[in-house]
């Protein structure tokens, strides 16, 4: 698909038809909306140049010495400029922005002189143009030079051209034939202006900008939905690994208890003695079992103090119960430390002879 096309001339104003047998375009709206519009300036608003192209420069380097040449030689204070290059030289064209009737815009950015348009011709030839006529002498398919005249050209205007371009090595024609306007409306030529003058002149439909916001916004919100869920579910899978981490870390040190009574158990056998750890060990191993984290361990002579840290859904009550039913521990109390989630509980020894505590 093409770019919409608009034609600025004095003739026929702004228009997408400037002929009057080419039928209306209807979908010029959208045109301009999906592919861009392109405005086609008439003749009469240019000036118009062509310049041979220096074989020791680059390309890059020829379009910013041609384009800042073009800017300093144009009449204009504030040109538009159009820029084509050939295979020896180039094409320019400039126009003022801030001219024109109040129903003209010659201010567009996007837009291409009506002679970049025309098919190369042979020679010299006389051409009707949007607004008025236009001489063009062309050589090997480059367009060397091109006059302007805003009605029919008389003999002597036509021979004074004759003589401007006889340097260019090309036959005069005496009794041109004039050619009907023509356009290569399927090859819209590019605007060779240096890079940063190409940025700058790139022009986005407003329509282009509103699709563009259809599409993207609904894209980056459901990115973000998706970012924020991995980032949760990763956030989960690292609270679960280190839940289960403190909890075999609680089975192992429960596991450690055990093995430690155990053997407490026979050296109090053996001396007929009892000890302080049994008790202690079943009273941390109820702490772990609720879910709390054993901070600090007391005793002394038979008094015994845990500091520990309890979850959100810990149960004091049944903790409570739990060493109240222990027939060597009494004296149970539980209260707060006055830090955040950490608790004191007290209780004390029975004493009663090694072995009767089942």
């Amino acid at each position: 698909m093409q770019p919409r096309i608009r034609f600025i001339s004095q003739r026929f104003g702004i228009s997408q038809n400037p002929h009057a047998w080419e039928a209306p375009d209807q979908s010029g709206w959208l045109k301009s909306a999906l592919f861009g519009s392109v405005d086609v300036l008439s003749r009469r608003y240019c000036s118009h140049e062509s310049k041979p192209i220096h074989t020791n420069m680059s390309r890059d380097e020829a379009r910013k010495s041609l384009y800042l040449q073009a800017r300093a030689s144009s009449p204009f204070a504030n040109p538009g400029i159009f820029m084509q290059f050939g295979k020896t030289r180039a094409n320019i064209w400039t126009w003022d922005r801030e001219a024109g009737a109040a129903d003209l815009d010659l201010s567009s950015r996007n837009t291409v002189p009506e002679s970049a348009l025309h098919a190369p011709a042979d020679g010299l030839v006389l051409r009707q143009s949007l607004d008025g006529y236009e001489g063009q002498a062309w050589r090997d398919g480059e367009l060397m030079q091109s006059q302007w005249w805003p009605a029919e050209v008389r003999a002597d205007q036509w021979s004074l051209f004759c003589l401007s371009v006889e340097k260019l090595g090309l036959n005069p024609v005496q009794d041109p034939v004039l050619l009907p306007t023509d356009y290569d409306r399927t090859s819209i030529p590019a605007n060779d202006l240096p890079a940063r003058s190409l940025l700058e002149s790139v022009r986005i439909s407003h329509w282009a900008v509103v699709a563009a916001a259809f599409i993207l916004l609904p894209a980056i919100y459901l990115g973000l939905r998706y970012y924020n869920l991995s980032s949760q579910e990763a956030r989960k899978q690292t609270e679960l690994a280190a839940l289960w981490q403190e909890k075999s870390t609680q089975r192992s040190a429960v596991a450690a208890i055990n093995s430690a009574l155990s053997k407490t158990q026979e050296i109090s056998e053996l001396f007929n003695d009892s000890h302080p750890l049994p008790i202690l060990s079943r009273a941390i191993a109820r702490v772990l079992d609720l879910g709390a984290r054993v901070e600090r361990v007391d005793y002394d002579y038979g008094d015994f103090r845990v500091m520990f840290t309890i979850s959100e859904n810990f149960d004091q009550s049944s903790l409570v119960r739990a060493l109240e039913s222990d027939p060597e521990i009494t004296g149970v109390t539980l209260e707060p430390t006055g830090q955040n989630a950490f608790w004191n509980l007290r209780f004390r020894e029975i004493t009663m002879p090694a072995g009767a505590a089942s």
